[in-house]
């Protein structure tokens, strides 16, 4: 696989330098070729802060505009080179076997629009690990400006809890609560407006204020680390006002391999006694909030009441019914979209309810898109963990860098852990801040001897 991987990728390269050859005059007095990272960036940026408030359409027309830019880049930029790692290339074996899904739908033009999605969204992972290899220095940049963009949902966020915001009965199951133990569910200004898809947006951007707290610290910043541990903070208790309960769990994993991580690699006894203080610190006054406050006890609790929780009942129905979808569809899955699956559910529901999703992303793929890319959808997130940690554990790597990756860990862990439980992983406010994650996560492993973190 390896050997083949390598002619594939020499093959393209030769082709490359062909086609600049052809081009070279052309490529030599071009204004745009030399200033095409600096359009690419714009955009990068453009999309992240219309992800707050825009529609999706929009964000997917910049997506497959900078694409296009960075297809151009490739093609007749001087020395630019394509280079494959072991996760880029599942992600190809895993659209190989989206696109076979597709193929065999029986529904083909609905499947065929979901799957053009997916090459949105891999399309820009591409174009980040393409765009951070040549600009790893503007990442920081990057990261503060989606800080900031968290930092206005929170208080955006917090402020809808205070004022009491108009809310939809189908957010929560109030039939057994009082009137005061009523959580306010914010919402933000993402659309469409879903307390669900705010508490999953602020959960996959958790790790960018706490990574530019600690290297902060590291680099004696301690004005900057303290404003940026104050916005990670601001973002957990947003995420608690979103009454999100898979984001709950998500934080909760966060947490722990946080902590974990934090003793892990620490080697001074002191900063270990000072992390304990402060983790016990913050979980006693968690632990109290919890305990005073009956809306978020009681949102908590509804986790554990299964059936006696028409949104829990409601998801049991829907795993129980795409089991079954499974079952009938199991090599190559219905085809991908949520299209597809909304028609397709209404053959197999238990309940009188639609279903847009499975409500849990490992079952959504393989009823999308079969068995086989479900494994390469796990082996896609194995060799993230496996390389991160083999990274982490490498003192000889940059100090920043090791906290960068083990951010992007922290954030996989709490989005696969809400993804269990919901499918809003699958919205492109969503899509894009992870695709950005995995492509740092690559770059940052594939070109450290190049770049400084």
């Amino acid at each position: 696989m390896n050997m083949l991987s390598s002619r594939i990728i020499s093959f393209i390269n030769f082709c490359l330098i062909k086609i600049r050859n052809k081009f070279k005059l052309f490529l030599n007095e071009s204004w745009l070729l030399k200033n095409i990272d600096n359009f690419i960036f714009t955009l990068i940026i453009l999309l992240f802060i219309l992800s707050a408030f825009s529609n999706t359409n929009i964000l997917g027309l910049i997506a497959n505009f900078i694409l296009v830019l960075t297809l151009i880049k490739l093609l007749f930029v001087n020395g630019k080179k394509v280079k494959i790692t072991y996760i880029g290339l599942i992600l190809l074996i895993y659209l190989l076997f989206s696109f076979l899904s597709v193929m065999n739908s029986t529904l083909f033009i609905s499947s065929f629009k979901g799957f053009l999605k997916t090459i949105t969204y891999l399309g820009f992972y591409f174009s980040l690990c393409i765009f951070l290899k040549d600009n790893y220095k503007k990442l920081p940049l990057i990261i503060g400006i989606i800080t900031c963009l968290v930092l206005y949902e929170s208080i955006y966020a917090l402020f809808q809890g205070f004022i009491g915001v108009r809310q939809i009965s189908t957010w929560q199951d109030v039939s057994y609560l009082n009137p005061e133990e009523i959580l306010t569910r914010a919402y933000g200004t993402l659309k469409p407006y879903n307390p669900n898809l705010l508490g999953g947006y602020l959960l996959t951007c958790l790790s960018f204020p706490l990574v530019l707290g600690v290297i902060s610290i590291v680099n004696k910043n301690y004005k900057k680390a303290i404003i940026s541990f104050i916005i990670f903070l601001t973002t957990i208790l947003a995420i608690i006002q979103t009454g999100c309960r898979g984001a709950y769990l998500g934080v909760f994993t966060f947490l722990m391999l946080l902590m974990f991580l934090s003793f892990k690699l620490t080697n001074l006894k002191t900063i270990k006694e000072v992390l304990k203080k402060i983790y016990i610190t913050f979980l006693s006054i968690l632990t109290l909030s919890i305990f005073f406050f009956p809306p978020l006890q009681k949102r908590i609790l509804s986790i554990f009441l299964l059936r006696s929780d028409s949104s829990t009942s409601f998801r049991l129905n829907v795993f129980n019914s795409s089991l079954e979808m499974l079952k009938d569809n199991f090599l190559f899955g219905i085809g991908t979209g949520n299209t597809t699956f909304r028609e397709i559910y209404g053959l197999y529901m238990k309940s009188g309810f639609d279903a847009l999703s499975a409500y849990n992303i490992y079952l959504e793929t393989a009823v999308e898109s079969g068995i086989f890319a479900l494994i390469s959808f796990i082996i896609f997130l194995f060799l993230c963990y496996k390389y991160g940690i083999t990274f982490i554990l490498n003192k000889s790597n940059n100090i920043n860098c090791i906290i960068i990756v083990a951010g992007i860990l922290l954030t996989l862990t709490a989005v696969l852990t809400h993804g269990i439980f919901d499918t809003i992983f699958y919205r492109p406010q969503i899509q894009f801040i992870f695709w950005l994650n995995i492509a740092i996560l690559t770059t940052t492993l594939v070109y450290k001897k190049y770049n400084k973190c």
